[in-house]
């Protein structure tokens, strides 16, 4: 290798080796500045995903527990009609929008034999 006190043509040699070397990092650089930008990206809409989830889960839960306390449901019905309102998106906003007094009426109005087309298939 070239020390820099002798002639100058190892001097613009190793300038040139040091150039390309710097050229080589700033792209490096900028791939990984690309991939975590992407990664970032990804991220976030994970965690949203995980957040939407939760937030299902959550209701899901209330929705069993409201169901449960409604009288003359056996625990079949509380649970064909706790199913059935967490996986209609409207009727489970609807759920959360009404007073306790009216969600014990939409879940007798629900009739989840009816709805969940058990009798239906059974003709």
């Amino acid at each position: 290798m070239c020390s820099q006190r002798t002639s100058s043509g190892c001097s613009k040699k190793t300038n040139k080796g040091k150039r390309k070397l710097m050229e080589v990092v700033a792209q490096l650089v900028k791939a990984l500045d690309k991939f975590t930008d992407k990664a970032d990206a990804r991220l976030g809409e994970l965690t949203h995903l995980m957040a939407h989830e939760h937030k299902l889960s959550s209701k899901e839960e209330a929705v069993y527990e409201t169901v449960s306390g409604v009288d003359d449901l056996s625990l079949q019905q509380q649970l064909m009609a706790s199913n059935m309102i967490v996986k209609n998106h409207d009727v489970l906003e609807l759920f959360f929008t009404l007073p306790d007094e009216a969600k014990g009426e939409q879940v007798q109005y629900c009739d989840p034999i009816v709805d969940l087309g058990v009798l239906s298939s059974a003709t």
